[in-house]
């Protein structure tokens, strides 16, 4: 299964969570792109796991407990 994160991070914290999300291992899933995006959020992640449990614990437990990280938008691939 693929998901798409998009988060938002507090003022400034963009390039620093970014880069944390890219150095850092992500619990339950494989973390195959960090982006820095212009627009309503400020960085996209893809991630691939197993199933949709192991994406939600990947976001929870790994995503969000990154300092800066303010709030995620999961958005799970159904088809492609």
């Amino acid at each position: 299964m693929r998901a798409y994160v998009m988060i938002e991070t507090r003022p400034a914290k963009t390039q620093s969570v970014a880069r944390e999300l890219r150095n850092r291992p992500i619990a339950h899933a494989q973390l195959l792109m960090v982006d820095a995006v212009a627009g309503p959020f400020d960085i996209v992640a893809v991630l691939v796991a197993p199933d949709v449990d192991s994406i939600g614990k990947a976001v929870s437990e790994s995503i969000q407990a990154v300092e800066g990280v303010s709030k995620t938008t999961t958005c799970l691939v159904i088809a492609g």
